[in-house]
């Protein structure tokens, strides 16, 4: 009977300790699972900050792509207004050029007619001289 008691109280201390030890593993497991929430629940708001983030950057970008898309649109219709305003700066050149070039060629013919004119006024003063000097030697 004292040996049935010995198993028996060692029979008890096992389950005791077996106890003990479920209990203490349990807790253990409890802790090691509140962690494991804490370190997901950071993981899930590190996550949905990042998202923010992605979504900011995503809105970012599309308002740079307005942005050069303007800036280009702007670039385009200064380069067609600085095109047209040299095209007509260029016709309006030539118009300047033929304008000159008529009047030079007026100029030349007014210059020719004068020379003529000249050279007529020249040979009757001349003839008008050998006339005078024939006339006063005769």
């Amino acid at each position: 009977a004292k040996l049935r008691q010995e198993e028996l109280s060692n029979g008890s201390g096992a389950q005791s300790l077996a106890r003990q030890e479920a209990e203490d593993l349990s807790k253990k497991l409890q802790e090691d699972c509140g962690s494991l929430r804490d370190s997901i629940s950071s993981l899930e708001l590190a996550e949905a900050k990042l998202t923010v983030e992605i979504e900011d950057e995503k809105l970012s970008h599309g308002r740079l792509e307005d942005v050069c898309s303007g800036l280009r649109r702007e670039l385009d219709e200064e380069g067609g207004r600085l095109r047209s305003e040299l095209d007509e700066r260029q016709r309006s050149g030539e118009d300047a050029q033929q304008a000159l070039r008529t009047a030079l060629s007026h100029r030349e013919e007014e210059l020719q007619r004068t020379q003529e004119d000249l050279r007529i006024a020249h040979e009757a003063q001349l003839e008008t001289k050998a006339v005078a000097e024939q006339g006063g030697v005769a």
